[in-house]
């Protein structure tokens, strides 16, 4: 009965050490697989960016069309100056939200 009982915990306890020793070895497959991702990822986009010219940005800023009487111009701007600082103030308030 004892030999019976040390083969079931030497079975149990090489089980154990199988899994332990799987689960590192799973662990460093995918560190390996992230570093081979990123190797990968890095040769790729400079390859890339050597084969592509660079574009022009767009610009996002409204443009007022300078062929408009000048009052017309200062009304624009400031319509637009206060369009402006208000969508910034609601992103400030979003931001300062969201990161509570």
């Amino acid at each position: 009965i004892d030999y019976i009982s040390n083969y079931k915990s030497f079975s149990n306890q090489q089980k154990l050490h199988e899994q332990i020793q799987n689960q590192n070895g799973g662990e460093l497959k995918k560190l390996t697989v992230l570093n081979n991702a990123k190797i990968a990822y890095e040769e790729n986009t400079k390859m890339f960016s050597l084969t592509k010219k660079p574009a022009l940005t767009l610009t996002q800023t409204p443009k007022i069309d300078e062929k408009l009487p000048h009052d017309v111009q200062e009304a624009k701007e400031k319509t637009l100056r206060h369009a402006m600082v208000n969508t910034y103030l609601a992103n400030d308030k979003y931001y300062h939200i969201t990161a509570a």
